[in-house]
């Protein structure tokens, strides 16, 4: 199994055969147009083009266009439309699911996939009423973002099940798969908002225990921008059982730790809290991973304007795993 950390470059495609899901926040997709129900932000007409064009470039050149790619911040059916009417997509057979969520500013967990190997058989958002007590003994404080603060999430979680056909397959074969896409509470405003996250967490758990309580065998990968850090209570209740065994494995637990990071501009401030992360019939067919720095280095960050190449789109790096379904 090859585990490896990337700097800014191309990323080959995935063996013929294999799935390759990629996870990524694309900060800020917002359009041109003003939501007058959302706290959103209007992107100048050539800003968007530059946006576009630059995630186009992301997708196909640096994440070696994954059959999925799940995606944080990003405001409406509108923007992914327009996303895969780029050239550099456009040929690729992407489709893409996104539902309004909860969130003031109108930002939303997305998918996007290939329609050559992937066919969906469902899609719903996931939320629940914020349980108390919260902080320390108290209520969970008004959340600040939320459209109903009373909802435990701004962002629902995505659930989607899915079927992978591999090339050549029968239409009928095919391994099921069932993504949770995620963007938990973000880190601004400090501890307040440990507990929203914990329990943002709890609940996610619940929904993979579900999944496994059915079939043990069950392929899940939860994905997405969780604002939280392997060494957090957050992650624990995620990743581990009440009784410390494992629910969840990373599957970039083989980088090397000073590559595991996915957001910070400079080492002391780096942080991994983009995760792509398995139970344990997706972690057996693991062959690959990586995490693709090009937006967190020095290179990505000078590229932030340039239409030409996909570095510096976001202020979080992708990460992309490659598996071997049987």
């Amino acid at each position: 199994m090859q585990i490896t950390a990337v700097s800014p470059r191309a990323l080959a495609a995935a063996p013929s055969g294999q799935l390759r899901v990629g996870q990524f926040n694309v900060e800020n997709f917002f359009d041109t147009v003003d939501d007058p129900h959302r706290r959103d932000t209007v992107t100048s007409p050539a800003a968007y083009q530059v946006k576009l064009q630059k995630l186009a470039l992301a997708v196909r050149d640096q994440m070696g266009a994954p059959d999925v790619v799940t995606l944080e911040e990003v405001e409406g059916q509108q923007v992914l439309d327009d996303l895969l009417l780029r050239p550099e997509l456009a040929g690729l057979g992407y489709r893409s699911i996104v539902m309004q969520g909860n969130d003031l500013r109108g930002i939303n967990v997305a998918m996007l996939y290939r329609a050559g190997t992937i066919s969906i058989t469902k899609a719903a958002q996931a939320n629940m009423q914020a349980v108390l007590p919260g902080f320390r003994g108290a209520a969970l404080p008004n959340p600040g973002d939320q459209v109903d603060p009373a909802l435990l999430f701004a962002r629902p979680p995505l659930v989607v099940d899915a079927v992978f056909h591999a090339p050549g397959q029968d239409a009928a074969a095919g391994q099921s798969l069932t993504f949770i896409i995620n963007h938990f509470k973000s880190k601004m405003g400090g501890p307040i908002n440990d507990a929203r996250r914990e329990q943002q967490a709890a609940f996610v758990a619940g929904l993979v225990d579900a999944r496994t309580a059915a079939d043990p065998g069950a392929r899940v990968l939860v994905t997405g921008d969780l604002n939280t850090g392997e060494h957090e209570t957050a992650f624990a209740n995620l990743a581990r059982h009440a009784d410390g065994s494992t629910r969840l494995t990373s599957a970039t637990a083989g980088l090397a730790e000073a590559d595991r990071y996915s957001w910070g501009k400079t080492p002391s401030a780096r942080e991994l809290f983009d995760h792509i992360l398995l139970t344990g019939s997706m972690q057996s067919a693991l062959t690959g991973a990586a995490i693709l720095h090009i937006n967190t280095s020095k290179e990505g960050r000078g590229k932030a304007s340039d239409p030409s190449t996909g570095l510096g789109v976001s202020d979080h790096d992708p990460i992309v795993a490659t598996f071997l379904l049987k």
